[in-house]
């Protein structure tokens, strides 16, 4: 009698452990599914979220993107020249005055943090509004294909201690 009950305790316990490693294998494959998901959205509305915590200097773009070309990674413009470098542009048909950032500090990073899949291309120049000097010219275009990621970043409040974030997708 003994023996059949054991055998029955360790039937049992098998389905256990069978309904237990599928359960895992369902988990794990909402997980990825979700993850999958997520990427693709990420793409579609033209943000990465960067999962980085600590600070960044203020007025300094730490946030790098690089296309991938035939000939290697190109670093795209995201970033418009300032004021101390040009005066004024036009962006996407509208003209403005260059932004202007007088002091450089150590910030704590908002969250999330995310990085716009845009850049920006010069078109040329043209005159101002009020037919004075010339500006640049530039236009929004977002960036496509395989896309490389770095954003500098501290761990300490006086952005001493550097860390680079990498993400290629």
């Amino acid at each position: 009698m003994p023996k059949s009950i054991i055998s029955i305790g360790s039937i049992f316990n098998q389905k256990k452990v069978v309904l237990g490693i599928l359960i895992l294998i369902i988990i794990f494959i909402v997980i990825f599914g979700i993850a999958v998901v997520f990427r693709v959205m990420e793409r579609s509305i033209g943000l990465v979220l960067i999962p980085i915590q600590g600070y960044q200097h203020t007025c300094i773009q730490e946030g790098v993107i690089y296309r991938k070309e035939a000939t290697g990674w190109q670093k795209t413009l995201t970033e418009i020249p300032r004021r101390d470098e040009v005066v004024g542009r036009y962006l996407d048909g509208e003209f403005a005055y260059g932004g202007m950032c007088d002091l450089i500090g150590c910030v704590r990073i908002r969250q999330p943090y995310t990085i716009s899949l845009k850049q920006y291309v010069q078109e040329g120049s043209k005159p101002g509004p009020s037919g004075e000097e010339s500006y640049p010219v530039y236009r929004t275009k977002s960036i496509e294909g395989e896309v490389k990621v770095e954003v500098r970043y501290y761990s300490d409040d006086r952005c001493l201690q550097s860390h680079l974030y990498t993400r290629e997708f």
